[in-house]
């Protein structure tokens, strides 16, 4: 059976971890130092959603993600429209034991919204493994994370690169979302040819 295929993008200011977030995703390897990335790359890796279906419940959907990482810092923010084009979902991501990153949220909101329209949006709380430690207290409390992303109408992930931690499930929801949209988008189109009237039909008005 054909494989879909969805576009995904990790937006969010340096240094937050969103290269650790695509390695653990797309290879479930844990890299604790990675350069900063220069402009944009992509890896993809095949993966199960279940996808719930009106007709038939719940179905298993295989579909090959394709994954963007892309620059945090703002000599890149140019290249963002390129990026963004054909795009299904955006992770914007924040590291949780740093305050600075989450107050720019608004900012990479803003600018998902300037460069793609209707997109499926989710903000990711990441855990980078650095400072606090495990025991260690958050700069960010995952209410005020949630709180956010529903002020923004997005859904909201908690992970950690380090431990491997609710890293596959944020993807698999925000595909399953990204696949429900797309599915919803062909039915509307869909209905629109088989529910318009004929012209003529329109201009008949009569008692019934």
């Amino acid at each position: 059976d054909t494989l879909d295929m969805i576009k995904l993008v990790i937006v969010g200011d340096s240094g937050v971890g969103k290269t650790c977030l695509m390695l653990r995703f797309v290879k479930d390897e844990f890299a604790s130092s990675t350069r900063a990335t220069i402009g944009m790359d992509f890896c993809t890796r095949q993966l199960a959603v279940d996808v719930m279906q009106a007709s038939e419940g719940s179905v298993v959907q295989r579909l090959t993600v394709q994954v963007w990482d892309t620059a945090g810092q703002e000599q890149f923010h140019s290249l963002t429209a390129t990026y963004y084009r054909k795009a299904g979902g955006v992770l914007i991501v924040y590291d949780a034991q740093n305050r600075k990153s989450f107050e720019s949220l608004p900012r990479w909101m803003k600018q998902v919204e300037d460069n793609a329209e209707g997109i499926v949006k989710m903000v990711v709380a990441a855990k980078s493994g650095e400072g606090g430690g495990e025991g260690g207290a958050d700069a960010v409390s995952a209410e005020e994370g949630r709180a956010l992303a529903e002020e923004y109408g997005c859904l909201f992930a908690q992970t950690s690169s380090k431990l491997g931690e609710g890293v596959v499930p944020a993807f698999k929801a925000i595909s399953a979302k990204v696949l429900a949209d797309q599915e919803e988008k062909e039915e509307e189109r869909q209905g629109f040819w088989l529910n318009s009237p004929p012209p003529q039909a329109k201009a008949k008005k009569g008692c019934c």
